[in-house]
């Protein structure tokens, strides 16, 4: 998901200046109707990627084995970002999709992993909810599969990564 932060950044600029050329909005209305108009965008295209990935198909009509790696400290300068596509993803995965006699069944792919650090593992630290929230859709959907930044840089030579398959 890193590699989509930057846009959601650009989003999120492009409200404010296109809410600030309206006039007679406050500082605080600005970034309220910003921060909604950039987590429909977000939410749509979460919605969009894993609807295409699941309708995509290759020759031996098997869908792309996908994995989303959902870790917080990949790029720092885009943390809050990555934590807005992580929250989206795992939300829809809770919600999941309606295959084709319209019942919400998990969709195979993309398989998730979401990566536990000092700042999502522990109760009262800032990204906690989104720990929260893989633990609800791990129950409901059996996903995601977690992966112990501390455990994995200590055996990895400082390295936090997704595994293979």
């Amino acid at each position: 998901l890193t590699h989509l932060a930057p846009f959601v950044r650009d989003s999120y600029n492009y409200y404010i200046k296109k809410y600030k050329e309206y006039g007679g909005l406050t500082e605080k209305q600005i970034k309220e109707f910003a921060d909604k108009d950039t987590k429909k965008e977000i939410k749509d295209a979460m919605q969009t990627l894993i609807y295409q990935l699941n309708s995509m198909t290759n020759s031996n009509g098997q869908s792309p084995f996908i994995t989303v790696f959902m870790y917080l400290n990949e790029d720092l300068e885009y943390k809050k970002e990555i934590a807005m596509l992580t929250e989206e993803v795992i939300r829809q995965r809770i919600q999941g999709m309606k295959n084709e006699q319209g019942v919400w069944v998990s969709p195979a792919f993309p398989k998730l992993i979401y990566v536990l650090e000092e700042d999502n593992i522990k109760e009262g630290t800032e990204y906690w909810y989104l720990t929260k929230l893989a633990a609800e859709c791990s129950a409901k959907r059996l996903v995601p599969d977690y992966i112990s930044e501390k455990n994995m840089k200590a055996f990895k030579d400082g390295a936090c990564f997704p595994p293979m398959g």
